[in-house]
């Protein structure tokens, strides 16, 4: 058993000690991301021979690549330049399978934190992806009802119709008045260097990325279900 399935077993068996003969829907996608500090190892290099000499070994735990191909220079390269790291001497290598920590000690908690965040914010994006996918499918066959239907007032097309445009605009105003602040780098630290790490976080991670497509996503639902709602079908 891979990882990857175990702690989904594991996360399935939490989840039905908790809510114990209650189907509930998750969100089915798990992924796994791994932390790695380094503390004693032999030979005693400092960051810049960690590079030099394992940059691809640590480049593959960074891609969490597990096949045997060779790796491109390029792709290295890109991977040991992800450095959020203060001092010279450390190191805080992140992507978006796991980060690679050497030294950090006295900020350790906070970039951590950071990243945290920035990860959290991606899969409540996915989550938020997936619920506006399944009231399109919701408004979509209510709209194919309301064209075949000849008493629309009289049908629960229009209730389905408006509960699909109040969940995507719930969505929506969650990701203006809410997220909004959490990704912004000035509003969740006062320091400069953790904005911009943070900022660096938010870009490693996607979720700047996969917040637009939320936003437009729900903005065109609920205008099509707007506009859709203006139409009445002829008596």
């Amino acid at each position: 058993m891979d990882f990857q399935t175990f702690a989904s077993k594991r996360i399935n068996e939490i989840r039905e000690k908790l809510n114990p003969s209650k189907t509930i829907s998750y969100y089915p996608n798990l992924k796994k991301y791994s932390l790695l500090k380094l503390k004693e190892f032999t030979p005693k290099l400092d960051q810049k021979g960690l590079k030099e000499h394992y940059g691809e070994i640590i480049t593959r735990f960074l891609s969490g690549e597990t096949s045997i191909r060779a790796l491109h220079s390029k792709e290295i390269t890109e991977k040991l330049a992800n450095d959020l790291s203060y001092y010279d001497e450390d190191l805080f290598l992140a992507s978006t399978e796991g980060v690679l920590i050497l030294g950090c000690e006295d900020y350790i908690k906070e970039l951590r934190e950071l990243l945290e965040l920035a990860i959290s914010l991606f899969l409540l994006f996915q989550i938020y992806d997936r619920k506006i996918d399944a009231e399109i499918n919701n408004a979509f066959d209510a709209i194919k009802k309301l064209s075949s239907s000849r008493y629309y007032f009289l049908t629960q097309v229009p209730r389905k119709l408006e509960k699909s445009l109040l969940k995507v605009s719930e969505i929506g105003l969650v990701i203006l008045d809410d997220i909004e602040d959490l990704m912004n780098p000035h509003k969740v630290s006062q320091d400069w260097y953790y904005q911009s790490a943070y900022q660096r976080c938010l870009v490693l991670s996607g979720s700047g990325t996969l917040k637009k497509l939320c936003s437009t996503r729900s903005t065109r639902c609920k205008n099509s279900i707007q506009l859709q709602e203006s139409f009445r079908p002829n008596n």
